[in-house]
């Protein structure tokens, strides 16, 4: 319960111009109401609010927090404790539906996860993903996942076959096979039998059965979804058709992997990654629940954004995998030759 004004902090508010106190109370609503429209639409989701959607959560306190300081700034006196709850209704805002927040504080906590993979990487049951957009085909990029010793790596914007093989072969030794593709492709330590796909759909994706050298069975896909549409014109209604329609072609696409999975027998574990052009949690992603989830909302540590490489504000580079694997760890790292950072995704194989 709110306690009520003292005496002196009334006649202070009589003394405030009327104008200041509609004023301020007009701004109070209209903060409320943004918050409101902001917290329906990211729930929701809807094709028709892709360009709100596509900005980073975070972004959104700035208007959020500019309306209510001056609401409090215009009235000066009273309304103490609507801005109290103003503030904490955005604090709020930022808790449950940003990711930051929590990834930050998981990188702060000790845990043993780290030792259980490496335990469980030499009994044979454990994989290290690698997800890096090459930046148009830098083999420069492409070389910089060889730090991180992985079993699989998924490549986009990727390189011509000889140079994709050739990175394999720098990687892996004779243990490497390669799935070129035009856009992504698939290396990885160990046999692959790539699933025939045509042109239309190897254009963003490739597919594969891969037995790794360890004998860890997995099916991996590696894809770059349709690029995402970057204007700051929400003014502009050109500028929320065009982002719409760019949802739209990225929910078909999506739409098509799915199909994909629903093919693959429930046994077999799975790992789909990649460049996925949109943010963390967009709508366009849900129906790969819930054969697959996001391992970085399981497990991610840190600041997780991947674009772009100086100033990362949206995690568009995403790993996925089924629930027969269990996420123990996923980091991004900075990189030296791509405009994208890198993905690292450390997965166990569940006990049956």
């Amino acid at each position: 319960m709110i306690a009520p004004e003292s005496p002196a902090a009334s006649e202070r508010l009589e003394r405030t111009p009327r104008w200041r106190r509609v004023v301020g109370d007009l701004l109070w609503g209209l903060s409320a109401l943004f918050w409101l429209a902001l917290v329906g639409t990211l729930w929701v989701q809807p094709d028709a609010c892709a360009a709100i959607t596509v900005f980073p959560v975070w972004a959104w306190l700035v208007p959020g927090l500019t309306l209510s300081l001056t609401a409090w700034g215009v009235r000066r006196q009273g309304r103490r404790g609507v801005a109290i709850v103003a503030f904490l209704a955005w604090c709020l805002f930022v808790l449950a539906f940003a990711e930051e927040p929590g990834s930050l504080m998981r990188s702060l906590t000790a845990t043993s996860s780290e030792n259980a993979w490496r335990e469980a990487r030499r009994a044979g049951r454990a994989v290290r993903v690698v997800s890096l957009n090459c930046a148009i085909g830098n083999p420069n990029a492409a070389r910089e996942v060889a730090r991180y010793r992985p079993d699989i790596v998924l490549l986009q914007e990727s390189l011509n076959r000889a140079v994709v093989e050739a990175l394999a072969r720098e990687l892996f030794g004779e243990e490497g096979s390669v799935v070129p593709g035009p856009d992504a492709s698939l290396l990885v330590r160990g046999k692959v039998v790539a699933a025939p796909l045509p042109p239309n759909l190897r254009a963003y994706f490739v597919q594969a059965r891969v037995q790794l050298a360890s004998g860890l069975a997995v099916e991996v896909m590696s894809t770059r979804l349709v690029p995402a549409v970057f204007r700051l014109d929400v003014g502009s209604p050109d500028c929320w058709r065009e982002q719409a329609a760019n949802r739209r072609q990225r929910r078909e696409q999506v739409a098509t992997l799915v199909r994909r999975l629903e093919a693959i027998p429930a046994s077999i574990p799975i790992i789909l990654g990649g460049d996925l052009n949109a943010p963390q949690r967009d709508a366009a992603f849900r129906p790969f629940s819930p054969r697959l989830y996001d391992t970085f909302r399981e497990a991610g540590r840190g600041w997780g954004n991947t674009i772009i490489n100086d100033f990362p504000f949206l995690r568009i580079d995403q790993v996925w995998a089924s629930r027969s694997l269990r996420t123990r760890k996923v980091i991004v790292a900075k990189t030296r030759y791509s405009d994208h950072r890198m993905v690292i995704c450390d997965l166990e194989l569940l006990q049956p």
